[in-house]
């Protein structure tokens, strides 16, 4: 195999981990690009599907050329098209690898990644082999990615330390999801044999076990370095790009609220979560909510424990009401258009009005750099959007969800199909600093806003998935 088939082949691999090994899909990515930078430049990708792109154009202009009868065109458009086409044939499996590693990077969770990160069931026979796919290909980036091997070793070792669970109420089971969704696209394109297939699947192995992969609670004093200060150098790139540096203060009757054996079986539900709609599909067991709980928050709790919201790194999203120190833009609320160097490192033209897919797009993209320039290390810090339970403790101190609109929140409900609805809050009109809602991730209002955030990346595993403390 030639040099350039082989650094195909690594940047392949790292994609396919972005996609399963989500909680660091943003430094697959980044060193996906490093890797085949090496031999297909991102300028040369540019050129590549500027070329791909020209050919139905050239195609047209060829047929029109020839309607028209004029022949010394038709001779000059034919060469071209032939020319170019042959030279996108040759680099074909470039364009391929290009596309996913320089295109965007939208946010979404396979079946397989919400199972490894121990989000939701499936079945006993299904979850080893999911596993054991993951870390083959681990150990084949150890070996053939060497600067890296360190980082892959440190990931077998968590998969590998991952263990099976037999469940009686599982809550939401992947497989069923996964199938329904393949079933219903087979239905569309009338191959009915194929339904047939997948629905016999279904029935086949109704009564397999089901299980959840579930990994050790973090020690306490993992879980107290959250409280840490960052390890900065100095002030001066905080400054710079606008970021404050908080000290997140504990709500232990939360964290009791949540520590509920409800969490372990969420479901996926029948309506997304909106202003007007924040019902539990299903009940808590019974116990005591603390009163001064608050009525919005305690609903907005209630949907965190019974239903499946995730992380932008696709982990279970439960909040974990502990002290923590992050780092956060405290810009004022009414200033829904500030303007930081922060926003020009992510290349994002504004603050409001931007749908969650092209903030994650940037935030996967060049957040690793904004990390950097922090002085900190992005396989241990990640810049996100401020969590909910974050903003919900700061907004007293700053006065937010004081405005009728939204803030921007890290993390999604995921919907019956696997469709990712993104975390919005902060609304005056239902709960202010309480208020959590969700929106389509292409949902671009004026009236929502984006506040950053750079926080320890362990935070999203506090929990030790789906176990409740």
């Amino acid at each position: 195999m030639d040099s350039q088939m082989r650094v195909i082949q690594v940047a392949h691999r790292l994609v396919d981990l972005a996609a399963s090994d989500s909680l660091y899909a943003d430094r697959y990515l980044e060193r996906a690009v490093d890797v085949l930078g090496t031999t297909l430049p991102r300028r040369q990708y540019v050129a590549l599907r500027n070329d791909y792109n020209s050919v139905p154009r050239l195609t047209e202009d060829l047929r029109d050329a020839v309607e028209k009868q004029d022949w010394q065109l038709s001779l000059m458009l034919a060469a071209r098209v032939k020319e170019v086409r042959a030279r996108v044939l040759v680099r074909e499996p470039f364009l391929r690898i290009g596309d996913a590693v320089y295109g965007p990077h939208p946010v979404q969770f396979s079946g397989t990644a919400l199972a490894l990160n121990g989000v939701v069931a499936g079945r006993c026979a299904d979850l080893p082999q999911a596993r054991a796919s993951t870390v083959e290909q681990l150990g084949t980036l150890a070996r053939e990615d060497h600067e890296w091997s360190a980082f892959y070793r440190q990931r077998i070792e968590h998969f590998e330390h991952l263990h099976v669970a037999a469940e009686q109420q599982p809550g939401a089971v992947i497989e069923g999801t996964e199938v329904r969704t393949r079933i219903l696209a087979a239905v569309d394109r009338a191959s009915f044999a194929q339904v047939q297939e997948l629905v016999s699947t279904i029935l086949s192995r109704d009564t397999d076990a089901v299980a959840r992969l579930r990994s050790p609670l973090p020690d306490d004093a993992a879980v107290r370095t959250l409280a840490d200060a960052f390890p900065a150098p100095d002030g001066e790139p905080l400054q710079r790009l606008g970021l404050k540096e908080e000290m997140l203060p504990a709500l232990e009757n939360l964290n009791e609220y949540l520590g509920c054996a409800c969490t372990d079986r969420p479901t996926m539900p029948k309506s997304p979560l909106a202003g007007t709609h924040r019902k539990a599909e299903t009940r808590t067991c019974g116990h005591d909510c603390p009163p001064e709980i608050r009525g919005v928050l305690r609903e907005n709790l209630d949907l965190l424990m019974l239903h499946v919201f995730v992380t932008s790194c696709g982990t279970r999203y439960l909040p974990w009401f502990g002290t923590e120190t992050l780092l956060v833009e405290d810009f004022a609320e009414s200033d829904s258009e500030a303007r930081t160097p922060l926003l020009d490192m992510l290349k994002l033209p504004k603050r409001s009005g931007l749908p969650r897919i092209a903030i994650e797009d940037a935030l996967r993209s060049r957040g690793a750099d904004l990390v950097r320039e922090l002085g900190l290390d992005p396989t241990d810090f990640v810049a996100i959007c401020i969590p909910f339970d974050a903003y919900l403790r700061l907004a007293p101190a700053h006065g937010w969800g004081c405005k009728e609109r939204w803030t921007h929140f890290d993390g999604y409900q995921v919907c019956r199909d696997l469709r990712l609805r993104a975390l919005v809050g902060g609304d005056v009109r239902f709960g202010g600093p309480d208020d959590l809602c969700s929106v389509g991730c292409d949902y671009d209002s004026d009236r929502l806003t984006a506040r950053f955030a750079v926080v320890r990346r362990q935070r999203v595993t506090v929990r030790g998935g789906m176990d409740a403390n």
